[in-house]
């Protein structure tokens, strides 16, 4: 239902936050 689709959204949001994290992280790094 509608729940898990927010639950779904929410989570794709985080995932995305998180591959920015990563991305970002040996950017700085280097």
């Amino acid at each position: 239902g509608s729940t898990e689709n927010s639950r779904l959204a929410c989570q794709i949001t985080m995932t995305d936050d998180l591959d920015g994290l990563m991305l970002r992280i040996p950017d700085g790094q280097h």
